[in-house]
C-alpha cells in the first residue's frame, strides 16, 4: 500500500492540527513532539518545503515557555552562541564554524544537543574546543522534557549575552528555534545545511547562510524568503579521520577501485538507475572494482548484488571513520544517484581523485559542481547530462590512468580553502553590512525530486510510518489507518525485522529514525 502525495499532505495537515491543538491547551511537550512528528514527515517526502501554520506554532510555543524579562541585557558585541544539533566528527559542518571561530578571538558559548554525541564520536569537536580558551561548553542533559530543554538553552544563552547566534540544526529540532523566537534582541542565523528539502525556522532568525545557488533558488521559491536575508557561504572539507582499517582486496595489480558512498537512501529511486550504472562499469570493464561505504537499509543493493553474481567485485564496506582513508587507496569516486553526495564529492576533490557523476534532470546530484566553487568550472563540469557522455567519460577515466590523474588534480585546485570560509563566514557576521547572496537562479524539477522521494519512502525507507508509530503509538490505528495498514505489511517482511534488530543492538528506538 503506497502513499501519494495527497496522503502525505493529509498526514501533514492532521499531525500539525494535533500539535496547534496541543499548544491551545498548554500541553507544549506533546506539541513539540507533534511538530517535530510533522517536520519529519515533510522531510523525507520533499513535497512540502515551509508551511506559515507551524511558523505561526513556534511563536506561539516560545511565548508559552518563556518569560519575557524586561530587564534582559544588551548583547555583548563579538559573542557568538552556536547550537549544535550533531556533535558527531566529520558530520555536517560543525569542525568548520569551530576552527574559524577559533582564529577570531571572539568568546564563544557552544551549545550541543545530541544524546548520540559522545567523547569516541566527537573526539576531533572535543579537541577543538578544549584548544580554544575562550569556548565555553554547554551539553543539553538528556534527561530534560522538550519544554525543559528550551528553558534551560534560554537561560544559558541570556547568562552569555551573545550578539550573534548561529544554528547548525537537524531538520526535526525544533527546540532551538523555539528559543530564538524570543531573542530578537541578538542577529539570528540558520545554516542551511539541509537546502533540498523541508525545515522550519524562517520566521525565527534574521538571516540563512546558504552553499549553493540550488539551495538559495529554493528558499527563494518555495520558502519565499526575501533574497536580502540569503548569504552565501561555501564550505570545505574537514580532513579528520580514523586509522586506516583497509578494503577487500583486489585480484591483481590491473584492477581499477571505484568508490561510492553515503546514506544509502541516495542510491535508491528513479527505478534503481544507479544500479544501471553499477552494471554498465561492471559488465563492460571486467577489471572494475567497486566499493559502497554508507549506512541505511542494505537489502536493496544486496539483493542486486546477489542476482547479478557480483560478490567478488561489488563490496558493501559499511560506514567508515576512516572515509579520508578510503579515497587514498581507490582510483574513481562514482558519486551517488538520483540524490548526490556534497561532502564524498569534496573529499574526492581533496584527495585528487576524480568524479564520475550522472544527472539527467534538473535535481540536486545536478548541481554537485557548486560544491567546488574555485576557479574554472564551465570547461570542466562535474555531472554529465546523458548515458552517453558518463559512458565516455568512465572509458577515458578507467582506462588512462595519466587521465585520472590530471582529472583529479583539477578537481582539487577547486577546493575553497578553509581561510576563504573563515574571511567569507567573519564579514556575513561583522561586516558592515550585509552583502545579500549574487545567485544565479538554477532550474529545478520539483515534480522529479518529489516523485525520487516518494519512490524511496514507499520502497525503502518507510520512515513516515516508522515515524508515526514512535509518536502516535496506539492512537495510530484511528489517526492514520492508511499508514497502520503499511505498517503491519512492513512489519511482516524479513529484511524489516532484521532492521530492527540491528537498530536496537545499536541503541536506537524501536521505529524512531536516527
Amino acid at each position: 500500500m503506497k502513499f501519494t502525495q495527497r496522503d502525505i499532505r493529509n498526514i501533514f495537515d492532521k499531525v500539525k492540527r494535533q500539535a496547534i491543538k496541543a499548544c491551545g491547551k498548554a500541553r507544549y511537550d506533546r506539541a513539540i513532539r507533534y511538530v517535530e512528528c510533522a517536520t519529519m514527515i515533510a522531510y523525507q517526502t520533499n513535497e512540502i518545503y515551509a508551511d506559515d501554520d507551524l511558523e505561526e506554532l513556534i511563536g506561539s510555543l516560545s511565548r508559552g515557555l518563556i518569560v519575557q524579562s524586561t530587564g534582559t541585557p544588551r548583547p555583548m558585541p563579538g559573542k557568538i552562541v552556536f547550537y549544535d544539533s550533531s556533535g558527531i566528527d566529520n558530520v555536517a559542518l560543525t569542525q568548520q564554524y569551530l576552527t574559524a571561530f577559533a582564529t577570531w578571538n571572539i568568546e564563544l558559548l557552544y551549545i550541543l544537543n545530541n544524546p548520540y554525541s559522545n567523547a569516541r564520536r566527537a573526539a576531533y569537536i572535543n579537541d577543538a574546543l578544549r584548544k580554544n580558551d575562550k569556548a565555553t561548553v554547554f551539553c543539553v542533559p538528556s534527561h530534560l522534557t522538550r519544554s525543559e530543554a528550551v528553558r534551560a538553552i534560554h537561560r544559558e544563552i541570556i547568562a552569555f549575552v551573545p550578539e550573534k547566534i548561529l544554528l547548525h540544526l537537524a531538520p526535526s529540532d525544533v527546540v532551538p528555534l523555539i528559543v530564538c523566537n524570543a531573542l530578537s534582541q541578538c542577529e539570528r542565523y540558520l545554516i542551511n545545511i539541509t537546502d533540498h528539502a523541508f525545515w522550519l525556522g524562517r520566521d525565527s532568525v534574521d538571516y540563512f547562510l546558504e552553499f549553493r545557488n540550488f539551495g538559495i533558488t529554493i528558499s527563494t521559491e518555495k520558502r519565499k524568503i526575501d533574497p536580502k536575508r540569503l548569504l552565501l557561504q561555501y564550505y570545505y572539507p574537514i580532513i579528520s579521520c580514523q586509522p586506516f582499517r583497509g578494503l577487500p582486496p583486489v585480484p591483481d595489480d590491473r584492477a581499477v577501485r571505484i568508490f561510492s558512498g553515503g546514506a544509502l537512501y541516495k542510491i535508491y529511486g528513479e527505478n534503481e538507475r544507479y544500479f544501471g550504472l553499477l552494471r554498465l562499469l561492471l559488465n563492460h570493464y571486467p577489471e572494475v572494482v567497486i566499493y559502497i561505504a554508507g549506512s541505511g537499509n542494505e537489502a536493496p543493493i544486496r539483493r542486486f548484488i546477489h542476482r547479478n553474481g557480483y560478490e567478488n567485485r561489488l563490496h558493501l564496506i559499511g560506514q567508515r571513520d576512516d572515509i579520508v582513508h578510503v579515497f587514498r587507496n581507490i582510483d574513481i569516486y562514482l558519486s551517488t544517484y538520483p540524490i548526490g553526495g556534497g561532502l564524498m564529492t569534496q573529499l574526492a576533490a581533496y584527495c585528487s581523485v576524480p568524479v564520475l557523476a550522472f544527472a539527467d534532470k534538473n535535481i540536486s546530484c545536478k548541481y554537485i559542481d557548486e560544491l567546488l566553487p574555485y576557479g574554472p568550472q564551465g570547461d570542466r563540469p562535474i555531472v554529465r547530462g546523458n548515458i552517453e557522455e558518463f559512458c565516455c567519460y568512465a572509458e577515458r577515466l578507467i582506462g588512462d590512468k595519466t587521465f585520472r590523474k590530471a582529472e583529479g588534480e583539477a578537481l582539487h585546485s577547486r577546493l575553497l580553502p578553509p581561510e576563504a570560509f573563515s574571511r567569507s563566514l567573519h564579514t556575513h557576521l561583522f561586516g558592515q553590512s550585509k552583502q545579500p547572496a549574487s545567485f544565479v537562479h538554477v532550474p529545478i524539477d520539483y515534480e522529479a525530486i518529489t516523485a525520487i522521494y516518494m519512490e524511496v519512502e514507499n520502497r525503502y525507507m518507510h520512515n513516515c510510518v516508522y515515524e508515526l508509530v514512535s509518536v502516535f503509538q496506539g492512537k495510530m490505528l484511528w489517526l492514520f489507518p492508511k499508514a497502520t495498514a503499511s505498517l503491519i505489511r512492513i512489519v511482516l517482511k524479513k529484511e524489516t525485522l532484521l532492521r530492527i534488530v540491528s537498530r536496537i543492538k545499536k541503541g536506537y528506538g524501536l521505529f524512531r529514525r536516527n
